[in-house]
């Protein structure tokens, strides 16, 4: 397993609440576990990676012009494209904490494994 080195001060500011996050109580269940599914993988405390997800998803929200909570709604093949998006946002705004940008791809390459194996294990909806 590859260690990935994270800038210290871009990780602590992770955990600062972010309010203009709607996200349904499901959804904040939801981010929690990616989370603990996560962090262990990329070697980023269960906070910061909490922090880092509801970040993804912020920005998802801003591109998408849409609270999360319309994901709920959507069709099983909308929900999972909004769940790659966001997926691919958090890779993106992960990369950008690294000290070494030449980890970014073996990055990716672990959050999407360990996203595919969550998603395998608890979205059977």
């Amino acid at each position: 397993m590859v260690a990935f080195r994270y800038d210290t001060q871009k990780t602590q500011a992770l955990g600062a609440a972010l309010d203009e996050i709607q996200l349904d109580a499901a959804q904040k269940q939801l981010v929690r576990d990616l989370a603990d599914v996560t962090s262990p993988v990329i070697g980023l405390d269960p906070i910061p990676c909490h922090g880092l997800w509801l970040r993804a998803v912020r920005v998802w929200q801003i591109d998408m012009n849409a609270p999360a909570t319309s994901v709920s709604k959507m069709d099983p093949a909308g929900r999972l494209r909004a769940a790659l998006q966001i997926r691919d946002r958090f890779v993106a705004l992960a990369s950008e904490m690294l000290r070494s940008p030449d980890q970014a791809a073996s990055l990716a390459r672990a959050v999407e494994g360990a996203y595919d194996l969550y998603v395998q294990k608890y979205n059977r909806r």
